[in-house]
């Protein structure tokens, strides 16, 4: 029975994933350009499980080139939002776009300039207003039993995420050596030098 529902499971997200081609388009490549245009840095943010994968985003664009770091929506509104500067570019992940956290950060930022990009799952929310552009995608269900558990709809935002990434690695030119630069230490690090050294 194990087998038969890891299968099932793995053949479930799989679908999902693969379903997001379709749903992608212009609009991300537009987002891509807004972020690779960016004055200042790139904050990144999220609640739950979107925060989560807000935390994967902010890494990898920083592995990019990118001055990406995490932010957390609720210390934004106890003081941290001091550190925003116009000129700095939002990006926020909010499946539904009801949170209040995120919201509530999302007009503060705005308030000093910066221009906003969200990932979610549905086109018009509270949230829409907030944002400057928007990719809207979706996944059929979720994978657990109960379908509330952000599994299916987390790995399709990672998947989302990882395209950003190429998209704007394309558009910035940012180069192995450069990535070198950034990460000489662990494995990855001994795989860059080994490439250098041939």
């Amino acid at each position: 029975m194990s087998n038969t529902l890891i299968g099932e499971v793995i053949a479930m997200e799989t679908a999902a994933l693969q379903a997001l081609a379709e749903q992608l388009g212009g609009e991300i490549e537009a987002c891509v350009s807004l972020l690779a245009g960016t004055r200042g840095n790139i904050l990144v943010a999220g609640m739950g499980t979107s925060g989560a994968v807000a935390r994967r985003a902010a890494h990898l664009l920083a592995c990019c080139g990118a001055p990406a770091f995490y932010v957390h929506p609720s210390d934004q509104q106890h003081g941290a939002s001091g550190a925003v500067r116009e000129g700095d570019t939002i990006l926020v992940f909010s499946k539904g776009g009801e949170s209040e956290e995120i919201n509530t950060f999302l007009r503060m930022v705005r308030e000093k300039g910066c221009k906003v990009v969200a990932l979610t799952g549905r086109e018009q929310s509270s949230m829409t207003p907030l944002v400057d552009k928007q990719i809207v995608f979706t996944t059929p269900q979720e994978s657990e039993p109960f379908g509330m558990i952000a599994t299916t709809s987390s790995l399709a935002s990672c998947l989302v995420t990882d395209v950003l990434c190429h998209l704007y690695l394309r558009q910035t030119g940012y180069t192995q050596e450069r990535f070198a630069q950034s990460h000489p230490g662990g494995a990855v690090g001994q795989m860059v030098r080994e490439v250098e050294d041939e």
